[in-house]
């Protein structure tokens, strides 16, 4: 958006004339995938985190989950990585309007509805995606421990309530 005109910019967010979608996931699979993704195999943005704990940002130490929903409250929402901010915040919630918001659980078929509306060719270039595959789903019980319910709350409860996720665990 940066690259854009205010005026451009405005029309972008609030007119009618482009059609703007995002999709959501489960803040519970969302988090872990990430976790799993970014800190557990040690890619950048573990550095933030080793920051936000204390640590050298360099100092190559292994962060527990626990450790890593800790550092996560311990830094403001904005100033979070892209991959765990709340996507309340990512999604400018209350400031912006979405025409169709779907699920990362659906992706398939909630994609097919954006293709469909924008251009049906798309639905071809989504074959030769990669995903970083992490499996949080299935690992969900083994990392969320009931001691850690309230930790990750203090952080994700307005993704659980504006998006209609169970805030019970799946998996």
């Amino acid at each position: 958006p940066y690259h854009l005109s205010d005026e451009l910019l405005h029309e972008v967010f609030f007119s009618d004339k482009f059609f703007r979608f995002s999709f959501v996931r489960n803040p519970y699979t969302r988090v872990l995938s990430a976790y799993l993704d970014k800190i557990d195999r040690k890619k950048n943005p573990v550095k933030q985190i080793r920051r936000a704990l204390g640590h050298d940002a360099e100092t190559d130490i292994d962060i527990s989950f626990e450790q890593f929903i800790d550092a996560i409250n311990l830094t403001k929402q904005r100033d979070q990585d892209k991959h765990w901010r709340p996507q309340s915040e990512l999604l400018l919630d209350g400031y912006l309007e979405f025409d169709y918001l779907g699920r990362f659980e659906n992706f398939e078929e909630d994609w097919r509805s954006v293709a469909e509306r924008i251009n049906p060719s798309m639905l071809e270039d989504m074959r030769d995606i990669r995903w970083h595959a992490t499996n949080a789903d299935d690992q969900l019980k083994e990392f969320y421990k009931p001691e850690l319910s309230n930790k990750f709350m203090q952080n994700y409860a307005s993704d659980f309530e504006l998006y209609n996720y169970s805030r019970q665990l799946s998996g």
